[in-house]
């Protein structure tokens, strides 16, 4: 703050202003050298100087308008003394401002200090609290991350831990599912042991196959002259018969692949067969005039749909041996009767015609339709059937991949199929086809193209070392044509590949249609 003269002191005394906004009253000794000095007596003015004093400094004061009026003597001692009274007072009267100037800048300097202080503390609490609000929010975010550091770590131990365990149940499943073919391949080749000593038995000719030929020619012949008179002659189990004969039919045209499909139609199949076997019994003529007639569509089914797809023997083989292990194991016989009356090349067998045996009766005897019927289509017919008997073979005898009408485990199964319906057959079947004179007939070749579509790789597996020989043997004969049937050019081109494709390392068969459809 600038401390200002008064103004009788200007005036008064001559003190120039100029300095005086610029002086500091924080120095009041530069004050009272100033004040002191205008107590020096003063000197005759001039009148320019008046002038100069009265323009540039105010009015002369009543000593200085004495003067200049009365120029006579004066008495100094009584000026003197007059001066020296009013200079005291100024004097107090500068030292009592002088000292309220310094008190209100104490206090304001007291003022100013208490609000610095008080800016200070409400900086340093602002900063305090701002400080504090920083630390929080770097402890919550920090919290935070650990809080999600630690779900991550936990989520990462869940997932290891489901990994493991999941790796841990493929191992166990593998480990199980080892197991099990293992036991499947033991027992495959204990079944195996005993199928193939079965055959070799039959291989030399001690079960000719003339002799099965007539057996099971003379089964059916059988079955016509002493079962279908009887549901002939008795108008109730006809009817009986007719119904359940209209139910079984379309059923058989309606069999695909599909586990849904076959699992109904063997149900539905096995439900009416099981009427009248448990009215009648199983030997009762209404119960086996139900099982021929089932024979009859199935081989109709091979003879029309197999013969143009080969993949559908799969689906009718499967349901026979379904029923034949549950509940209905007469069928078999009933079947293969069918089949070698149908197809003699079943046993193999060629019969030759009997003397005094009609054209007619001899056609009809080897399966022919009429005499109008080409050797092509009647090979195409005997392939279709072979096919259907060839799959029935091959078809696995697991719980798995039969829809089995009463519970059984896959030990009992085998015990269940009957002996001509085992795989050991596909031994017998092919050893009887290679000798002679059948391989020169038109209808073999054919036959044999088929026999390694369905059965080769499965023959392959199991006969090892005895199959690779016979295929050995088969490949070298068959570029001989005197071994061969001269009209069979095509069928002979379709084994030479089959046979190129075995020695390639490839598959004899496809596993087309072998296997369940959803």
């Amino acid at each position: 703050m600038k401390y200002k003269v008064p103004e009788i002191s200007r005036n008064g005394y001559g003190i120039l202003d100029f300095s005086s906004d610029e002086e500091d009253i924080d120095n009041p000794v530069r004050l009272k050298s100033i004040l002191k000095s205008s107590s020096r007596p003063t000197t005759k003015t001039s009148a320019s100087e008046k002038r100069y004093i009265d323009g540039d400094y105010g009015k002369l004061d009543e000593l200085e308008y004495f003067q200049d009026n009365f120029r006579d003597s004066v008495d100094y001692n009584v000026l003197n003394s007059s001066f020296t009274r009013s200079t005291s007072v100024q004097l107090d009267s500068v030292d009592d401002e002088l000292e309220a100037i310094q008190k209100t800048i104490s206090n304001m300097q007291l003022q100013s200090k208490a609000e610095t202080e008080k800016l200070a503390q409400d900086f340093e609490k602002r900063n305090k609290s701002l400080w504090n609000d920083i630390e929080l929010s770097i402890s919550n975010a920090q919290k935070e991350a650990d809080r999600e550091y630690q779900e991550q770590q936990r989520a990462e131990e869940i997932r290891i831990r489901i990994e493991q365990e999941k790796d841990e149940k493929r191992k166990q499943e593998v480990k199980k599912q080892e197991e099990e073919l293992k036991q499947q391949k033991q027992q495959r080749s204990r079944q195996l042991e005993l199928e193939k000593a079965e055959a070799d038995k039959q291989k030399f000719g001690l079960i000719s196959a003339k002799n099965d030929y007539d057996h099971w020619y003379n089964l059916i012949l059988n079955i016509k002259r002493s079962v279908l008179p009887q549901v002939a002659e008795n108008p109730a189990i006809k009817k009986a018969c007719s119904a359940s004969k209209r139910k079984i039919t379309p059923k058989i045209g309606q069999l695909t692949n599909s586990i849904s499909q076959t699992s109904r139609i063997t149900n539905e199949v096995n439900d009416v067969l099981n009427e009248p076997k448990r009215l009648h019994g199983e030997q009762s003529p209404a119960y086996l005039w139900l099982l021929n007639h089932l024979s009859k569509c199935l081989i109709r089914q091979a003879e029309a749909e197999v013969s143009a797809k080969i993949t559908t023997a799969f689906p009718l083989a499967r349901l026979v041996v379904s029923l034949v292990v549950g509940d209905h194991p007469q069928l078999a016989d009933v079947l293969m009767g069918r089949l070698v009356k149908k197809a003699c090349w079943i046993v193999p067998f060629y019969p030759r015609k009997s003397e005094g045996e009609t054209d007619e009766a001899y056609n009809k005897r080897v399966g022919r339709k009429n005499s109008e019927e080409t050797t092509v289509q009647y090979n195409d017919r005997m392939g279709g059937i072979a096919a259907f008997y060839f799959a029935i073979l091959q078809t696995r005898l697991t719980a798995n991949n039969l829809v089995l009408t009463t519970p059984a485990q896959d030990a009992d199964l085998i015990n269940r199929l009957p002996v001509h319906f085992r795989f050991s057959q596909s031994w017998t079947w092919l050893s009887h086809a290679l000798r002679p004179p059948l391989p020169t007939l038109s209808t073999i070749p054919q036959l044999l193209a088929t026999f390694f579509e369905i059965l080769g790789e499965p023959y392959k597996q199991a006969y090892g070392k005895q199959a690779v020989k016979v295929l050995q043997l088969i490949k070298s004969k068959i570029g001989d044509e005197s071994s061969w049937a001269k009209n069979s050019e095509a069928n002979i081109t379709r084994i030479k590949l089959l046979l190129d494709k075995w020695q390639t390392g490839q598959s004899l068969s496809s596993t087309d249609g072998r296997l369940w459809e959803n």
